[in-house]
């Protein structure tokens, strides 16, 4: 009886315990990280202790001043994969135009919906485009075909408002 008590226990807490086998950036979560401190911030650090991004994923383009942290485990936006974090890089100043956004490189689900992309956009002051490796150096931009198994990306971006 003791035992059969426990085997339930033992079911119902498997039941209750969450699933981390892919993540989900939450709308709040992602203000968080595009229009604040990106990865400082502490959504994404919590994505970082969840081994999602690690510097091991970490590419640079230095001349466009921008980093990459490839998702190390599935991860979720609004039904999009997130293929990568794109944060302002800058490791020695070369001249003109470092941009303080933040990004998120997407992929198409099934379930992906670009008019709910869109609205949280708007809604949040961001910017979507469709062409999401434009302007990323070949060498990365292959890294994202590779991972992620297909050619169309989206980004979906922000500014910091308080970033100098």
């Amino acid at each position: 009886m003791k035992l059969k008590r426990l085997g339930l226990l033992y079911a119902l807490t498997m039941i209750a315990m969450p699933s981390f086998a892919a993540n989900v950036v939450t709308e709040t979560q992602a203000v968080a990280i595009l229009k604040g401190d990106g990865v400082k911030s502490v959504a994404a650090q919590s994505l970082f202790r969840n081994g999602v991004f690690s510097n091991k994923g970490f590419d640079n383009n230095a001349e466009a001043y921008r980093g990459y942290y490839f998702s190390q485990k599935p991860l979720t936006f609004l039904n999009f994969n997130v293929a990568a974090l794109d944060i302002p890089y800058k490791t020695m100043y070369v001249g003109c135009c470092v941009i303080h956004q933040n990004s998120f490189i997407l992929s198409h689900t099934i379930k992906s919906d670009m008019d709910t992309l869109h609205r949280f956009a708007r809604k949040n002051n961001c910017r979507v485009d469709s062409d999401g490796l434009d302007g990323i150096i070949d060498p990365i931009a292959v890294k994202f075909v590779k991972k992620s198994n297909t050619t169309h990306f989206v980004s979906i971006t922000c500014e910091n408002p308080n970033a100098e």
